[in-house]
Protein backbone atom coordinates (compact mmCIF):
# COMPACT_ATOMS: atom_id res chain seq x y z
CA UNK A 1 0.00 0.00 0.00
CA UNK A 2 1.55 3.45 -1.11
CA UNK A 3 -0.15 5.05 1.57
CA UNK A 4 -1.46 2.94 4.67
CA UNK A 5 -3.80 4.86 7.65
CA UNK A 6 -1.64 6.15 10.44
CA UNK A 7 -1.95 5.40 13.97
CA UNK A 8 -5.36 7.23 15.25
CA UNK A 9 -6.66 7.69 11.86
CA UNK A 10 -10.62 6.73 11.56
CA UNK A 11 -9.37 3.20 9.74
CA UNK A 12 -5.94 2.37 11.29
CA UNK A 13 -7.52 -0.29 13.50
CA UNK A 14 -8.90 -2.30 10.72
CA UNK A 15 -5.92 -1.85 8.37
CA UNK A 16 -4.06 -3.30 10.88
CA UNK A 17 -6.30 -6.38 11.52
CA UNK A 18 -6.46 -7.03 8.18
CA UNK A 19 -2.34 -6.49 7.56
CA UNK A 20 -1.84 -8.85 10.60
CA UNK A 21 -4.15 -11.24 9.55
CA UNK A 22 -2.83 -12.14 6.42
CA UNK A 23 0.71 -11.98 7.27
CA UNK A 24 -0.15 -15.11 10.01
CA UNK A 25 -1.62 -16.99 6.89
CA UNK A 26 0.99 -16.75 5.46
CA UNK A 27 3.37 -17.74 7.91
CA UNK A 28 0.95 -20.89 9.02
CA UNK A 29 1.30 -21.70 5.22
CA UNK A 30 5.39 -21.76 5.10
CA UNK A 31 5.24 -23.85 8.00
CA UNK A 32 2.79 -26.52 6.97
CA UNK A 33 4.88 -25.76 3.09
CA UNK A 34 8.36 -26.80 5.42
CA UNK A 35 6.77 -29.89 7.06
CA UNK A 36 5.28 -31.59 4.23
CA UNK A 37 8.50 -31.39 2.68
CA UNK A 38 10.34 -32.55 5.32
CA UNK A 39 8.38 -35.59 5.18
CA UNK A 40 9.91 -36.34 1.44
CA UNK A 41 13.07 -38.87 1.18
CA UNK A 42 15.76 -36.99 -0.17
CA UNK A 43 14.52 -33.47 0.28
CA UNK A 44 15.53 -30.73 3.26
CA UNK A 45 13.90 -27.68 3.79
CA UNK A 46 14.98 -25.31 6.60
CA UNK A 47 12.66 -22.50 7.76
CA UNK A 48 13.53 -18.69 6.68
CA UNK A 49 14.42 -15.78 9.01
CA UNK A 50 11.25 -14.65 7.42
CA UNK A 51 8.73 -16.81 8.90
CA UNK A 52 6.47 -15.87 6.04
CA UNK A 53 8.68 -18.15 3.06
CA UNK A 54 9.14 -21.38 3.48
CA UNK A 55 13.20 -21.34 3.35
CA UNK A 56 15.37 -23.10 1.11
CA UNK A 57 14.66 -26.12 -0.48
CA UNK A 58 17.08 -29.14 -1.58
CA UNK A 59 16.51 -31.98 -3.18
CA UNK A 60 18.75 -34.85 -3.72
CA UNK A 61 18.62 -37.88 -5.96
CA UNK A 62 20.48 -40.41 -7.14
CA UNK A 63 23.74 -40.00 -8.29
CA UNK A 64 23.42 -41.60 -11.94
CA UNK A 65 20.86 -42.32 -14.08
CA UNK A 66 19.18 -45.89 -14.42
CA UNK A 67 20.61 -47.37 -17.92
CA UNK A 68 17.53 -49.20 -20.10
Amino acid sequence: MVNPPKPGEPSYALYEKETTAIYESLKRRAVKLVEGFRKMEGVTCNYSQVRAHAGFLRATGPSRSPSY
